[in-house]
């Protein structure tokens, strides 16, 4: 039987259609686009074909895709600045064949030498893949099959987007080939090579910047019946630039040592602010499977790069092709590699020098190479403008005695590192150097924005530091720290460690959110959110309201020190009422009579008798009377 899965079998052919398939999880650290999510092996041998029939009409046209075989059928690009990429295998396990009806079209999608739901594995050839520049000139190889040789092959250069390459195949494979028809057609330049010998060499020149892919096969775009032999994508980034770093040397695996240096965007503005994106991987690490599993429908259909989900219900990182940037880039390599091989940073800041600090420790000896990408923040194509690799060395050796570190969070503080203070839930730590008077940005991993809403912790020092910022969800308050006043939405504890011997003076910014359908329900508006810091007592912070969009409202909050937090909802002020004037009625006939007062008999208390009030006269009465009487006896 036949299954009706209508929408469905597109996506394995989207994914085996891979052309550069290391770009799924890495080479947008590369290159800037997911184009190579979308592009074609090909041989002479079918993998993939789409047949279209109009059922009204009797109108046929057909589309395959061809199966790669070791490293014949594929495009190599040369020219430019070559970057040494992961060894990469492709892996498909799911349905191979499907029938459905769509309007008046019929599709029948056929697989060949694809089992069902059995592995179906293919290696990518080539461990090197070319960065261009606008002086750089581009250069296609083709290189086919022995049955292919003599062939006629058209190759369209096109500059595109991923969105509008998925759509085009998606559509193609739904029954309409006219996006995709359009978009060969749209290209930038086309030539038309004889496969002699198996071979061919096209030249482009030089290009603008931009994302480009390379389509090469046996038909025009106007014919009915098309065979696309390969494709492959290219960069040709705005600047170039370099990375200044050195090896690491410590005494222990277990030590707290970075690995610092500098990347500098030649030609980049000092103005602009930039997304940087450092990724240190370990050599023998360097390698992805990039696997897609399906059942048959949208909604099974995954891609894992190492196990790591990069696409889930055929949503790239979960959020769609048109909105994967840095962050969502960031999240699939730190979940694609052992923690104890790769270590990663991201960082916004404003400028064309990136002065990054990549915690080391627990990694492994070795060399490792180091990859660092920026993005243009301020164009909202998110396109990588520069990229630099380098190869460091990473050597544990026999410790030399030191003088311990001071820890310090502030000036003369010294202390060992503080412990979290409350047992926590999802925790996060990160290291990176910051720059005096720089603003940092440390965005929060999807773990810590799930548990807390908070986006990225922004830092401005007085003074150059490399401090060691922890943040951690809070479960329970400790018991010395009442509720603070009003709803309470989370809580949250920062802190950061760092040494200096200056008086350093740090400026912080939470960026958090807060669910729009938590307001609903505790019956809010954006308007009531602030964030609270706890300094012995709950301390109402500066909060302001700074976007919002489908589920949340986003907030920027400052903050001088760091400490206990929480978002939670301004006290609500309960108005005290003013008592009610009791109105005086002024009689108009009838006196008011005035009440008599009961006296209020007080016993005093006695007096000694020479302080009674009058004595001085009785005393006077008395020597007279007795100056008389002996007056008298004298007499």
């Amino acid at each position: 039987m036949i299954k009706n899965y209508s929408g469905n079998l597109k996506y394995k052919i989207l994914y085996m259609c891979l052309q550069k398939p290391f770009v799924v999880m890495w080479t947008k650290i590369l290159l800037p686009s997911l184009l190579l999510l979308l592009i074609f092996p090909a041989s002479a041998n079918p993998l993939v074909k789409v047949e279209i029939t109009n059922t009204t009409s009797g109108y046929y046209e057909s589309l395959t895709v061809q199966k790669p075989e070791n490293d014949r059928n594929w495009i190599k690009l040369t020219g430019g600045s070559d970057v040494i990429t992961p060894s990469v295998k492709l892996v498909y396990n799911g349905i191979n064949s499907t029938q459905y009806t769509k309007g008046d079209k019929t599709v029948k999608i056929t697989t060949y030498g694809i089992l069902d739901s059995q592995d179906y594995v293919v290696n990518y050839p080539f461990t090197k893949h070319p960065v261009y520049y606008q002086d750089d000139s581009v250069t296609a190889e083709i290189t086919v099959t022995s049955d292919l040789a003599g062939e006629t092959a058209y190759v369209y250069l096109v500059k595109t987007y991923p969105t509008e390459l998925k759509n085009s195949l998606s559509s193609a494979v739904d029954g309409n080939t006219q996006p995709l028809r359009n978009l060969l057609n749209s290209y930038v330049q086309n030539k038309t090579v004889n496969l002699s010998s198996g071979y061919a060499t096209v030249s482009f020149g030089t290009l603008s910047p931009g994302d480009y892919v390379v389509v090469a096969t046996l038909n025009t775009s106007s014919d009915a019946n098309m065979t696309l032999i390969s494709a492959t994508t290219l960069e040709v980034l705005e600047y170039k630039s370099t990375i200044d770093v050195g090896d690491v040397e410590r005494s222990s695996v277990s030590d707290t040592v970075f690995l610092e240096g500098k990347f500098t965007v030649s030609g980049g503005s000092s103005d602009a602010y930039y997304t940087y994106l450092a990724a240190l991987v370990r050599n023998d690490a360097y390698s992805v499977e990039i696997k897609l599993e399906s059942n048959g429908s949208k909604e099974t259909t995954d891609l894992k790069a190492n196990g790591a989900v990069l696409v889930e219900s055929f949503k790239v990182g979960g959020v769609g092709l048109s909105n994967v940037n840095a962050t969502t880039v960031y999240d699939w390599i730190r979940d694609a590699f052992p923690s104890n091989s790769a270590s990663l940073a991201k960082e916004k800041i404003k400028g064309n020098m990136y002065e990054f600090s990549l915690p080391v420790k627990g990694l492994q000896d070795g060399d490792y190479y180091l990859n660092i990408a920026s993005w243009d923040s301020t164009n909202s194509s998110q396109r990588v403008v520069a990229f630099s690799q380098a190869v460091v060395k990473i050597t544990t050796v026999t410790p030399t005695p030191t003088p311990a570190p001071v820890y310090v969070s502030g000036a003369g503080a010294a202390a060992p590192p503080p412990a979290l203070e409350v047992p926590s839930g999802v925790t996060y730590e990160i290291a990176a150097t910051i720059p005096a008077n720089v603003e940092r940005t440390f965005e929060m991993p999807s773990g810590i924005k799930d548990a807390t809403d908070i986006m990225s912790i922004s830092i401005e020092s007085s003074e150059r530091i490399t401090p060691r910022l922890t943040v951690s969800e809070i479960d329970q308050l400790p018991e010395r720290v009442p509720n603070p006043p009003g709803d309470v939405y989370v809580a949250f504890e920062v802190i950061i460690t760092y040494t200096s011997m200056y008086d350093v003076k740090l400026k912080s910014y939470n960026n958090f959110r807060v669910s729009k359908d938590w307001l609903e329900v505790e019956d809010h508006v954006s308007s009531d959110i602030v964030l609270m810091k706890y300094d012995g007592e709950w301390i109402e912070l500066e909060t302001e309201e700074v976007g919002e969009d489908e589920n949340y409202y986003y907030y920027r909050a400052e903050a001088e020190s760091f400490s206990i937090f929480a978002i939670t909802t301004k006290p609500k002020v309960v108005a005290t009422p003013t008592p009610t004037a009791t109105p005086v009625i002024t009689p108009t006939v009838t006196p008011t009579a005035v009440p008599i007062e009961t006296p209020v008999m007080v016993t005093p208390t006695p007096k000694p008798w020479w302080r009674i009030p009058g004595f001085e006269v009785v005393l006077a009465i008395a020597a007279l009377a007795a100056a008389l009487a002996l007056r008298r006896k004298r007499e």
